[in-house]
């Protein structure tokens, strides 16, 4: 005969009334193991779930924040607008100047002044002045053995929608030039974030 009583977390231990060599206390003991597994196991599904749900939070949390700060940065610029004597110049281009002839020979110091005095000379009269930055470029050979850097000037100006508009075929037209002069498969436009290679 076999009898069940309900325990107390609602696990069911089945004991028999035969006792044989201390049968049941093991029948029990077996029962009562896979309800702490069973309990262990919900604990760690309960804190993965938990872990995920926190995750998600942080990333909404992240998007919440980068959406308040680009409101806050749309906001300060039209504070700014409303102010007296303000003059705004909201495209930014970026020409980059190479110090290498045929991909990778290395040009003097003074030509590369040359170089980027040209430049700044010919932004400055389209555009009405620049600001200038050495960086450090790379890129991988055709054989894709070795890492080919070059130091770069990177001649930054600002400007209207209008005189973009009024300039920029006369640019591209230059940078096409340049990139004959300076044997240069090609040049590095950088447009409001987007860079473009002028071949």
């Amino acid at each position: 005969m076999v009898s069940v009583r309900k325990h107390r977390r609602r696990v069911y231990v089945r004991t028999h009334k035969r006792r044989i060599n201390g049968k049941t206390i093991e029948v029990e003991r077996h029962f009562r193991k896979l309800e702490y597994n069973q309990k262990e196991s919900l604990s760690k599904t309960n804190n993965n779930i938990t872990q995920i749900n926190q995750n998600k939070t942080s990333i909404s949390d992240l998007r919440l924040r980068n959406n308040i700060n680009k409101k806050d940065i749309i906001n300060d610029k039209k504070y700014i607008r409303t102010k007296p004597n303000v003059f705004e110049l909201p495209l930014e281009t970026a020409i980059y100047v190479p110090s290498t002839n045929n991909i990778s020979e290395k040009i003097s110091d003074k030509e590369f002044k040359s170089r980027i005095e040209e430049v700044r000379q010919w932004v400055s009269k389209m555009y009405g002045g620049f600001s200038s930055v050495k960086i450090t470029g790379g890129f991988l050979s055709d054989n894709k053995n070795k890492v080919i850097t070059e130091n770069i000037v990177k001649v930054v100006f600002f400007s209207t929608e209008t005189a973009w508009k009024k300039n920029r075929n006369a640019l591209l037209i230059k940078i096409k030039r340049w990139r004959n002069k300076w044997n240069q498969e090609s040049i590095g436009l950088e447009h409001e974030g987007d860079l473009f290679y002028i071949e």
